[in-house]
């Protein structure tokens, strides 16, 4: 039995949180004993007392619900900031205002104030806004009538802007004001003065009897019949008289100026498809009205349309296009609209095309023209390509052979005539440099902006010369040596047919060598121990030697030498075998011939003998004297 009392208290506790969060339960945290805070009894008055009846009030907390009570109502608050608004049918509110609320109990009076009127001093009529009660004011107390005009057909105007007919009332605001009024042959008064001055006071209305318009005789221009119908009638400027279009049949009259007792009248009627007839005359005070030709016919005029395009469409908007005649330029509208141009008194025109292109485009068939014919529509279009870019290039070393440059499909480029090359912008370029007597020189894949200039360097590589020879035997060896005498190659291939790359000048130009065939123990001749031959190297270009054949020297001693009883001298053929000034190879070929058996003395330089020879080669000939 206790635990469900227990129970339903709990149940009650949490049923009394519960509506302490919903609107005007705050008393209930008071009584369930759960808030330590004392609350403050509240009460709150609204004056005038003529608004309590209606008035509504709310107070809340910050974050809280708000309470809702009426005027003198006592209610339990929590102390703190509270914020309270009023309201009441035909008074100003008053929203969120700030209340500190402490204490045992505490008493609130608001106020409230009724809207500010304005009321018209003439009829006691109130008005919500000062806007609304001048409007009243000026329509129904502030005005200004003609009763009468003479002669009838004259119209009144109002301070110089508005027309006013007899009998019509005008609101205007208090002060001075004047009507100027106007025949068909005259104005009010002359000189131009106003003719009726009058002074509005604030809220009384202006009656004026009569106004009386005097013949003046002002200066006129009279509109006769126009073909075709519908024409544009234009006179000084001005397609409107009296609030009017001028139309054939109008009589425009026109005050001169101050001090002046001339008008200039400037008669313009224009008409589509038609040419524009102009005329200006100058008329004096009592001029007899300018009569306009009647009928005036406008004749027909040769008109043509034109429509532009542009490719790329995407530049449309920023590319000028005129078409231009004897150096006057038609600008042409761009998208849908066409351009209607005068042909003059031909039927058919040229017209040259121009364009100021965008930046980095330009016209792909400058200078072109196009005829347009009498009411006709003609496409003009305008094909525009990114500018190219130019390469210029330069050679290192400068080749003494024109240089020929080929593009990635192979052909020829031509150059400018600054020698430059013209290139496509913004694609990928593969360009070849080729020259007779060159090896090809690729240059590195570029691409030029539109109207790029680049300057690229090729290196131009001589095609190297060949050289050819045949020797025997095969295992001899080939010398190259330069004019210098450095050796530049030495080729120990082994094989009897040789061939041998030699590079020229390093501008392509010929160059010089001297080829040495040797083999230890081999010469060719007696008298040419070895074979050496001077060649000339020319780019690209293959040269021939004749084959050269190396024989042991025993063979050759064997077949050519004989004794001479006369000092013991090997001749060949009756020369000298051995002369003077031999290298080291040809003392080692003279050390081979002493060891042949039939010879028994060498003569080596003329008067040395065999043992007057370096002992080197005497102890390799075998023979010690």
């Amino acid at each position: 039995m206790v635990q469900e009392q227990n129970a339903v208290k709990h149940f009650a506790r949490i049923a009394a949180l519960w509506l302490c969060l919903s609107a005007g339960a705050l008393s209930c945290l008071i009584n369930c004993g759960w808030c330590q805070v004392s609350p403050t009894r509240c009460t709150i008055y609204v004056e005038p007392r003529e608004a309590r009846p209606t008035a509504q009030i709310k107070a809340r907390l910050i974050g809280g619900n708000p309470i809702t009570m009426r005027s003198g109502q006592t209610v339990s608050l929590m102390p703190g900031n509270w914020y309270i608004s009023v309201s009441a049918p035909g008074y100003e509110p008053v929203v969120d205002k700030r209340v500190s609320i402490a204490g045992p109990s505490r008493s609130i009076t608001i106020t409230l104030s009724k809207p500010a009127v304005f009321v018209c001093k003439i009829c006691k009529s109130e008005f919500p806004t000062k806007a609304a009660h001048d409007k009243h004011l000026l329509e129904k107390h502030t005005w200004v009538m003609v009763n009468k005009v003479e002669p009838p057909d004259a119209e009144l105007v109002l301070d110089d802007r508005t027309p006013i007919r007899p009998g019509e009332k005008k609101p205007v605001k208090p002060g001075p004001h004047w009507i100027t009024g106007e025949s068909s042959r005259g104005y009010l008064k002359e000189p131009y003065e106003p003719p009726c001055r009058f002074t509005v006071e604030p809220g009384k209305p202006c009656l004026i009897d009569k106004i009386t318009v005097p013949d003046n005789a002002l200066p006129a221009v009279i509109i006769g019949r126009v073909e075709p119908a519908g024409a544009t009638i234009t006179v000084n400027g001005m397609t409107l008289y009296r609030g009017k279009t001028i139309r054939p049949g109008t009589t425009v009259n026109i005050k001169p100026e101050a001090g002046a007792n001339s008008v200039k009248f400037n008669v313009t009627v224009t008409a589509d498809d038609c040419k524009t007839w102009t005329q200006e005359k100058e008329l004096k005070w009592k001029d007899a009205p300018w009569q306009i030709p009647d009928p005036l016919v406008l004749p027909r005029r040769h008109w043509a349309d034109v429509r532009l395009r542009v490719d790329p469409a995407q530049i449309d908007a920023h590319t000028k296009v005129w078409l231009e005649d004897a150096g006057v330029r038609h600008e042409l509208k761009h998208g849908p609209e066409v351009t209607r141009l005068d042909l003059g008194d031909a039927a058919i025109k040229a017209y040259s095309v121009r364009i100021s292109p965008p930046p980095d485009y330009r016209e792909k068939n400058a200078g072109q023209k196009v005829t347009l014919e009498d009411q006709k529509e003609t496409t003009v279009l305008v094909e525009l390509v990114k500018n190219e870019g130019r390469l210029k290039l330069s050679f290192d070393p400068k080749p003494v052979a024109a240089v020929s440059v080929y593009g990635g499909s192979g052909v020829l480029l031509k150059p400018a005539e600054d020698g430059s090359y013209v290139l496509a912008p913004e694609v990928a370029h593969h360009l070849v440099c080729k020259a007779e007597g060159f090896e090809d020189c690729p240059l590195p894949e570029f691409t030029l902006r539109p109207g790029e200039n680049r300057l690229l360097t090729a290196r131009m590589n001589p095609k190297p010369g060949v050289l050819k020879l045949k020797v025997d035997p095969s295992d001899a060896t080939i010398e190259i040596t330069d004019a210098a005498g450095k050796i530049v190659t030495t080729d120990t291939s082994g094989t009897t047919e040789r061939t041998i790359k030699l590079s020229p000048g390093e501008d392509g130009s010929d160059k010089a060598y001297r080829c040495k065939v040797t083999r230890y123990g081999f010469v060719k001749d007696l008298l040419n121990v070895g074979s050496e031959d001077d060649v000339t190297i020319q780019r690209g270009k293959t040269v021939s030697l004749r084959d050269t054949q190396l024989k042991p020297i025993k063979d050759i001693l064997q077949t050519t030498l004989a004794r001479d009883a006369r000092g013991g001298v090997i001749v060949e053929n009756n020369r000298p075998a051995i002369k003077g000034g031999l290298a080291a190879e040809e003392l080692e070929a003279a050390a081979g011939l002493a060891t042949h058996p039939s010879v028994k003395d060498v003569i080596v330089w003329g008067a040395l003998r065999w043992r007057d020879m370096p002992k080197y080669y005497r102890e390799k000939a075998g023979k010690a004297k």
